[in-house]
This record gives C-alpha cells, sequence and structure tokens, in this order.
C-alpha cells in the first residue's frame, strides 16, 4: 500500500491506527545514532526546535524507506530506532488547536515509549541531555585511559576519545570541565591550536584571578627547596604557580630546558611538577606530591622534612630526565611507582631510578640525533654520583622575577593561555584527581 498523504495521513495518526515499519538495518553510523539520542534527549526536556533539528541530521545520514499499514492493534512503531516516525511525528506540531495537542500525546508518547530501549546502553536510560553528555565524557574517558596505557591501536583510541569528548562539548557547552578534556587531549597529541581553542573557551567559562599579596606571600612560603645533580646539564627556563582555588594547595611546574632522552620531540622544554598541601589553620605542610614520569610520589618523611624546614620540602630532580623526588623516595616500594588509570583495570609500572641509572651510564635515549649533538651521551659516574642531588636551585627569584603565578582550576590551560608562548607538554593537572 502507498503512504497516505494529505488529510488521510493525519487522520491515521489521530485516530491512531498507523503502523510505521520498515526493515531493521545494521549498518546504521555512530555519527546517527548520536544525532538520534540527542534528539530524544531534547525532546524529553520538550525543546522540539533542537529535536527536530538533530532528527533531520539523522534522515540525511539515513534516508527513510517507511511504509504504511493498517492494524487492529494499532500502534506507531519507529523504523530504524524511531528516527523517521519522531521526526514526522515532531514536525506535526506545526497544526494549530486541539488536533496538534492530540497528536502529540497520542502520537509521539507512543514513538517516544518505544524509542527509549534504542537509546540505553547496556541498560542505562538517558532522561536528560545532562545526562547523555555525561555519559559520553565517561566514554571518552575509557579511551583517554587506553590511549595513554596501551602500546597497540593509539590512533584509534585517541580518535574515539576526542569523537566522546566532542559530543559531550555539544550536549553540554557551558561545561568547563568538559571542554578542558577536550583541550587536554588535543594537547598530548601536539595539536596546539585546537588545544588552545579548547583552554580559551574553560578560561572563558571559569576565568582565573590574579593572586593577592597574601597568596603571593604563600607561594613563597611554600617554594619548595629544589636540588639537582652537579652534572645536570639542563637549567630551569620557567617557573610557574597555580593557587587551587577550592583547596590549600599549590601546583609548581617546572619548565626544564629540554630532556636528555627526547631530543626530538617537538617540546621545547620538559614539564614537571610538584605539589605542596597545606593545613590553613596551623600553616603546616600536609602533603609532598612530586612528578616522576607519569607517577605521583608522596612519603612521610617529605612532609617531616618540610615542616622541619619552614615548610619548604626539599625536592630531588633526577639527572637529564627531571622527575621529581620527595624526600624518602628510596624508601618507596617498586608497586607504588606506577599509574593507576580510573577507567581500566591496567597498572603502569613506572621505571625507578635505580633502572634509568642503568640505562643512563651507558647511553641516552637519542645519542645521535643532531639536536642532541652537543648534549652529553650518557652519565659518567657511579650510582652514589647519579643520585648526588647537591646543587641548590633558588626558586624564589624566578617566581619574583617573572611573576607567572595566578589561582585557577585548569593549570594548563592557564600555562597555555597565560604564561608560556611555546608548546609544553601538559600534565597531570592535580593529585587527586584522576590523570
Amino acid at each position: 500500500m502507498r503512504r497516505p498523504t494529505g488529510l488521510l495521513s493525519i487522520i491515521l495518526l489521530f485516530c491512531g491506527v498507523a503502523k510505521v515499519e520498515a526493515q531493521s538495518r545494521s549498518n546504521l553510523t555512530d555519527e546517527g545514532q548520536f544525532f538520534s539520542s540527542v534528539g530524544y534527549v531534547y525532546r524529553l526536556e520538550r525543546r522540539l526546535k533542537e529535536a527536530s533539528i538533530e532528527y533531520d541530521k539523522v534522515l540525511e545520514l539515513d534516508p527513510p524507506r517507511a511504509f504504511v499499514k493498517y492494524d487492529k492493534n494499532p500502534i506507531l512503531i519507529p523504523r530504524d530506532n524511531g528516527f523517521e516516525a519522531k521526526r514526522r511525528a515532531l514536525k506535526m506540531r506545526k497544526l494549530t488547536g486541539l488536533l496538534s495537542i492530540l497528536l502529540l500525546f497520542c502520537g509521539i508518547a507512543k514513538v517516544e515509549a518505544q524509542g527509549r530501549s534504542n537509546l540505553t546502553d547496556k541498560g542505562r536510560f538517558f532522561s536528560s541531555v545532562q545526562d547523555l553528555a555525561r555519559f559520553y565524557f565517561e566514554r571518552g574517558e575509557v579511551y583517554l585511559d587506553l590511549f595513554r596505557a596501551e602500546e597497540e591501536n593509539k590512533p584509534e583510541n585517541h580518535a574515539a576519545a576526542i569523537a566522546d569528548y566532542q559530543k559531550a562539548v555539544q550536549l553540554a557547552p557551558q561545561d568547563p570541565y568538559y571542554h578542558n578534556r577536550l583541550g587536554y587531549v588535543y594537547h598530548l597529541e601536539r595539536r596546539l591550536k585546537e588545544a588552545s581553542i579548547e583552554y580559551a573557551k574553560v578560561l572563558e567559562l571559569d576565568p582565573p584571578q590574579p593572586v593577592t599579596a597574601e597568596e603571593f606571600g604563600l607561594i613563597l612560603k611554600y617554594a619548595p627547596r629544589v636540588y639537582t645533580n652537579p652534572k645536570e646539564f639542563f637549567p630551569l627556563e620557567d617557573l610557574t604557580v597555580v593557587i587551587h582555588p577550592d583547596k590549600p594547595l599549590i601546583e609548581y611546574s617546572f619548565f626544564w630546558d629540554d630532556d636528555i632522552d627526547y631530543p626530538g620531540d617537538n617540546d621545547p622544554t620538559d614539564h614537571e611538577k610538584v605539589w605542596i598541601e597545606y593545613d590553613p589553620q596551623s600553616g603546616k605542610v600536609k602533603g609532598v606530591y612530586t612528578y616522576f614520569h607519569r607517577a605521583i610520589l608522596a612519603t612521610k618523611e617529605a612532609i617531616e622534612d618540610a615542616n622541619a624546614h619552614n615548610q619548604r620540602a626539599r625536592i630531588n630532580v633526577q639527572w637529564g630526565g627531571h622527575g621529581s623526588l620527595p624526600v624518602g623516595w628510596e624508601n618507596i616500594p617498586l608497586e607504588k611507582i606506577s599509574v593507576k588509570y580510573a577507567h581500566i583495570e591496567e597498572v603502569a609500572r613506572i621505571k625507578d631510578m635505580r633502572t634509568r641509572y642503568d640505562r643512563h651510564k651507558v647511553t641516552t635515549r637519542m645519542p645521535d640525533h643532531p639536536l642532541a649533538k652537543s648534549w652529553p651521551k650518557k652519565f659518567s659516574g657511579s650510582w652514589e654520583k647519579y643520585t648526588d642531588f647537591s646543587k641548590y636551585n633558588d626558586l624564589s627569584k624566578i617566581i619574583k622575577k617573572k611573576r607567572m603565578v595566578i589561582k585557577s582550576r585548569w593549570p594548563n590551560a592557564v600555562i597555555n593561555q597565560c604564561f608560556l608562548n611555546y608548546q609544553f607538554y601538559p600534565k597531570h593537572e592535580w593529585p587527586d584527581v584522576s590523570p
């Protein structure tokens, strides 16, 4: 039977005797599924204009091929997850008066009741746009963890993470956390232009604040005592400081002139971090956290040492690679020198100092690289010499001179937008959140 048109079609819908059916197709694109889901959750929130736009996108990707027949037990069944039926029902809103109201309640309600089962993932039902945005964001987090943890399928996992973060941003454009994550995943692959766009949006939505005179005093008070190896080849080029606006936590980001093992990574500096947590009441240091080749290290000895030295923690810096070490690093169990991901069970074991010395006493990673022609080719000396951290670096001088200090929740974004005019590799932002 050919599709009824005009008044007959309206009557069929109004009376509830029209049944739309079509052959199921398994080749619907992920993009089509996305637009359909977005349209559905918009419809749940009575945002009909936005819903119609999304359904039209679906039909552009997957043109309908439906026909109408009569059924003694009528129910409006959507073809291909309800794309066409919902789109057509939504367009009936253009009808006026009582007929329009009856069509919406008698027609669309049935369509959406059927469509709910097609919009779940492992039983999940997305009851709002924000819920769907969160789903895509969390799935992006899984792909990001896979990208960082596994050597195989890196391009595919990175692309999948970007795609899901983009969908989250599209659904929740006012959420700075989603924009920050999308900027971060761009930044990981040195797609700096795209990362900068997202970082700028982050700071537009959640602007950073200048530090007060009192806060600048705290930055100097808690500035770590940094010690390097006497044979350290690369100087400290820059230092940025970010105060967390909600927590008694200060991040110190070091930018060493380069990394001995990565002359060709297109990063002109080696970005490393230390975080100091303090008690606002007593002023005592409560936590010392250091970034060591993706692992976050912390010891009780570091806290005790800091409070014994006017709240200034001692940080020892590895030769050439600049992994930051707290006091007591020698006693950290090997299993603690690792990265635990939030969304996958895999644990990444990080090479400890002894392993790095065993390699560096033989050779650096790329000794013959053209950009490393003037660099040391290996570390010449014993293990005791390798772990000699006796050269003091005065951070207060560079803090006072450059004054790259700010208050923000988004360290990578403010460093990119407010401080450095060169590429740097993004690192873990805070020690108490997922990497």
